[in-house]
């Protein structure tokens, strides 16, 4: 449990406050696995900007859903929670432009020296910080929305290294890209480096940093920045894997108790589990809370700043509102507003003695209870209580006393009780005028509660350009000490005959000598092919994925039309490690390697016939083949990326909209990120047919976009009643 101090926030109807008393509220750390040097200590900071949600709230997920077990990690899940209640860049102004000057007079002052002194902490090896930002960063100019001066989608250094322990900052990130881009959602998603170059080049903005700051201080920093074109539980799938990779490098072992994917991040990020329980009397369920909550009590004798409130959540907030009211909020997200009634908070009554459902039970200030019919509260001494909503025949009493009344759910009003399902109604305990507390009364079904289950995650980095071409020179380096070898000292055996472009060579010796075969199971044995890869092709028509380890559980790094040519570095057991110098439809060229099912590659290079790549609005477009493992079965836990009703025929791989406008959306589902908007008679290269929950047709499609500001690959999903086949 953590306790969170509200903020006092008096907003005005413009664009930024006009008074407030102390509005800057101290940003709060957490340390988790605290004093453990077997590994770095990383300090891990959110919200520096308040009007980005995707930073704050996977720092949030992070303290709530993560353990370290091997170095520490230091958090600050927001560290501008004013702005963040405000949904505000900065309320004084940019927060993240003051650590280069910053007069004394600035309401910001005290919060910059209190996060100077912790950046400059001996204790902490180095830093990362998370931004979202505008677009899709670019190393050039590709659209408005792809360009350089975006910020989205990008991992940042100011400059290569630094000379210390953790310095080689470039090559932190370069890593953390390589590993966010093994499991992006769409190929317009594809993250990127983004050396500012920040002193080289003066950059007047960067300089004021905190992350130069820290630079400043011989003190690593880096930075991971998601779009905000992207929905927010998107963005937090994105910064949690930058966070595992740089976790992972620094080699710091950590666990979590989900799954990462964006569906289970959006579960975790609802209010289904959350609740408030404040000044230890009244407990809020924070799930489907009505939009206003009248005669709401609050104690008259604590400002809301020093409120104290208990929640699983470090974002949770009551702030002023219009009229006197205040605002219950989860991050920028307002929960209800609440018209507040105010009382002074007396604590004499630690438990209630009731009947639910005939059951005698004594249950705690500030609890919920669960009943299917009725409850009945046993009189006390001393104390009154007032069960809202209910209204006790013809009782006039200015304070009422329910006690001693089965009251059944019927009588209960729907307008009072606290959520919109009209099952959570509220019991108020007075002591004469005095607040003593609060029991919620539901009706709805007791939810199964369970016990977290941690993991501990295994770190595989993924390969980069760097590793790539270490690999590349150490075969080089390979081949040519056997050729200086073959020179020295005859052979003693027949040669291996050489591989040829269209077969896989075989080892002749592992017969002889078991010692050189590293596994002997039949399904992971690896064998090491010739220095020369082998050149083949795909063969299925229904394409192939090219995966980041030998399983089909493994993440998807491409998808491989048929005909794509690969090089075939390894076998292990059924699958191939494979190298990609490049494919048609990715913006940029990048050489890919992963693992393949061998038995859908060829040594057919080439189709029957010569053919050219079809254009759609003038543009290249990749090969109309559909992509799916080759695996025999596919399971139930495939995700809606797996294929579906793959009874394609040659002119169903083309289609066009035939209403006035289509969305185009990040996944097959009407609640997922729009990522374009295709008016009537778009033509678009259809990539697969999928089922969403409801058992809705979608059309996975890709087209290039081609306007003003440039082009734009467009890939995603419509739904596939608003195209028609081209014929």
């Amino acid at each position: 449990m953590r306790f969170i101090i509200a903020f006092f926030l008096t907003f005005s109807t413009f664009t930024h406050l006009l008074y407030a008393e102390n509005l800057v509220r101290d940003f709060e750390l957490y340390k988790l696995n605290y004093g453990d040097k077997n590994a770095p200590t990383l300090l891990l900071m959110g919200g520096i900007h308040g009007d980005e949600p995707g930073a704050y709230y996977s720092t949030d997920l992070f303290l709530r859903h993560y353990k370290i077990t091997k170095g520490s990690v230091w958090v600050v899940p927001v560290v501008n929670p004013h702005g963040m209640f405000a949904n505000m860049r900065g309320v004084y102004g940019d927060m993240n432009r003051k650590f280069a000057a910053l007069s004394h007079n600035d309401p910001d002052y005290e919060s910059i020296q209190k996060i100077k002194k912790l950046l400059a902490n001996p204790e902490i090896d180095i830093s990362m910080h998370l931004h979202d930002g505008s677009g899709y960063w670019r190393p050039k100019y590709e659209s408005n929305l792809l360009n350089p001066r975006k910020w989205g989608n990008c991992s940042v250094v100011d400059q290569i290294r630094i000379d210390t322990k953790y310095g080689e900052l470039e090559s932190y990130v370069a890593q953390m890209v390589a590993d966010i881009n093994l499991r992006i959602l769409n190929p317009i998603h594809r993250f990127h480096v983004h050396n500012t170059q920040t002193k080289a080049k003066n950059d007047v903005g960067q300089l004021k940093a905190l992350t130069f700051f820290s630079l400043s201080l011989n003190k690593p920093a880096l930075t991971n920045e998601t779009s905000k074109e992207l929905d927010v539980p998107t963005r937090v799938f994105y910064h949690l894997l930058a966070i595992e990779s740089l976790l992972g490098q620094l080699g710091i072992v950590f666990e979590r108790d989900f799954e990462l994917n964006v569906a289970n991040v959006k579960a975790l990020l609802s209010t289904q589990n959350l609740y408030a329980k404040i000044e230890d009397s009244i407990f809020l369920p924070l799930d489907s809370l009505r939009a206003n909550l009248t005669y709401f009590p609050l104690p008259k004798q604590n400002s809301l700043k020093q409120l104290k409130i208990e929640s699983p959540t470090y974002l949770l907030g009551i702030v002023p509102s219009k009229n006197g009211n205040v605002n219950l909020q989860y991050g920028s997200r307002k929960l209800s507003t609440l018209t507040p009634q105010w009382y002074d908070f007396e604590h004499s009554l630690q438990n209630v003695n009731l009947k639910v459902d005939g059951k005698l039970k004594s249950v705690p200030i500030g609890s919920i209870i669960y009943a299917e019919q009725d409850v009945e509260f046993e009189p006390m001494k001393h104390h009154r209580v007032n069960a809202i909503g209910y209204v006790k025949p013809n009782d006039n009493n200015p304070l009422p006393d329910e006690s001693g009344i089965k009251i059944s759910k019927k009588d209960f009003k729907p307008q009072y009780s606290l959520d919109t399902t009209s099952l959570h109604f509220r019991a108020e305990f007075y002591r004469d005028n005095a607040f003593s507390g609060m029991i919620i009364i539901s009706f709805a079904k007791p939810k199964e509660v369970k016990a977290p289950s941690y993991h501990q995650v295994h770190y595989t980095p993924a390969p980069t350009s760097k590793t790539l071409q270490k690999d590349k020179n150490t075969q080089l380096a390979t081949a040519q000490s056997k050729q200086a070898d073959s020179h020295k000292e005859p052979q003693q055996t027949a040669p291996a005959k050489a591989p040829t472009p269209n077969s896989i060579p075989t080892d002749t010796n592992k017969h002889k000598d078991k010692s050189k075969t590293p596994l002997e199971s039949k399904d992971t044995k690896i064998e090491s092919l010739a220095t020369t890869p082998t050149i083949l092709a795909v063969k299925s028509n229904l394409g192939l994925n090219l995966r980041a380890k030998p399983s089909t559980d493994s993440a998807i790094v491409a998808k491989l039309p048929k005909y794509t040519q690969v090089k075939v570095l390894q076998k292990q057991g059924k699958w191939s490690k494979v190298s990609i110098d490049s494919l048609p439809y990715m913006a940029l060229p990048q050489t890919l390697q992963g693992y393949v099912i061998s038995q859908a590659l060829s040594n057919t290079l080439l189709p029957p016939q010569k053919q050219t790549q079809p254009k759609i609005q003038k543009e290249l477009q990749p090969q109309k083949q559909e992509v799916q493992d080759t695996t025999p079965k596919q399971t139930h836990n495939q995700t809606l990326d797996s294929i579906q009703n793959l009874s394609h025929t040659k002119r169903e791989s083309y289609a066009k909209v035939i209403v006035n406008t289509a969305m185009i959306r990040s996944e097959p589902n009407t609640n997922a990120a729009i990522v374009a908007k295709a008016p009537m008679g778009r033509e678009m290269q259809i990539l697969a047919f999928v089922e969403d929950k409801d058992k809705k047709e979608w059309a996975k499609i890709y087209y290039i976009f081609e306007g003003q500001s440039g082009k734009r690959e467009i890939q995603g999903y419509v739904a596939k009643r608003l195209i028609k086949p081209i014929p």
